[in-house]
């Protein structure tokens, strides 16, 4: 009989480490930022993903892996990006908005913007990546994403006062001539 009860306080220690471990491995990480400076094209990682991006190379990306960041308003993105790159909030703020859009994939994606912008959010299943290249995307470059895996992505692209500033010359203008 104590060797009964020795076998069946055995499975049920056993029964009750299986559902403490699986508890445990149900539970991911908290997600946090990681700044990723000149990332490549052909890919960056993302928490366990690789991303690929194109055709022209980003400054900066910051990756939040695991978990959404929150509201995906124009107005609560362009709060993010200010906050991720310190750039100027509130009445001094340099961001535009240029175009939020939806993506559908399975595993990559392409998409254009009809509107130059150098700062790109893309929130997708369980992350958000935040882009920021040096200089402009010019209007209706496609853009190419790919390593985010099936499902649906939402991006908000911005521009910043960098490219809202009227062309320079450095010709004189006709009507100035003496």
């Amino acid at each position: 009989m104590a060797q009964l009860h020795n076998i069946a306080l055995a499975v049920s220690l056993i029964a009750a480490s299986s559902v403490m471990m699986s508890t445990a491995q149900a539970i991911p990480p908290p997600a946090t930022w990681v700044e990723t400076s000149s990332p490549l094209t052909t890919g960056f990682s993302a928490g366990s993903k690789t991303v690929t991006y194109g055709p022209v190379a980003a400054q900066t990306v910051w990756v939040y892996d695991g978990a959404h960041v929150g509201a995906q308003s124009a107005s609560a993105i362009k709060s993010l990006l200010e906050d991720q790159f310190n750039l100027p909030t509130g009445t001094n703020s340099t961001l535009t908005f240029v175009k939020t859009g939806g993506l559908s994939f399975a595993s990559s994606g392409s998409f254009s913007i009809a509107n130059s912008f150098d700062y790109l959010a893309v929130q997708y299943n369980k992350g958000e990546l935040l882009f920021h290249w040096a200089q402009p995307i010019m209007a209706n470059t496609v853009l190419s994403l790919g390593g985010l895996g099936n499902g649906n992505a939402v991006y908000h692209a911005y521009s910043s006062a960098i490219d809202q500033l009227p062309p320079v010359s450095a010709v004189p203008e006709p009507e100035t001539y003496a």
